[in-house]
């Protein structure tokens, strides 16, 4: 017995379907991944916590380097994760 027969025939996927299902996935890979390091760093519960802090006082609040928290929080706000203010996140 084949697994065509158990869910029937597959459809047929061109090129621009597979490589928009390789995207997505993709996309999905990040989401997860800047969620996973906002719960590990402590990101997200330092924002609940003050939620008008700066990248540089997030970093300093928890002992990370404020280049990368700042990458964090434009990345998490772009991708509506978090909200963080431009302004607030801006070098």
């Amino acid at each position: 017995m084949n697994t065509e027969t158990l869910t029937g025939p597959s459809p047929a996927v061109n090129a621009d379907e597979q490589v928009a299902r390789i995207f997505a996935w993709r996309r999905g890979f990040n989401a997860m991944h800047l969620i996973d390091l906002g719960i590990r760093l402590g990101l997200f519960k330092s924002l609940a916590d003050a939620p008008d802090a700066t990248a540089a006082e997030l970093a300093a609040r928890l002992g990370l380097h404020e280049p990368y928290v700042r990458v964090w929080c434009t990345t998490a706000s772009s991708a509506r994760s978090a909200t963080c203010s431009r302004a607030r996140t801006a070098a």
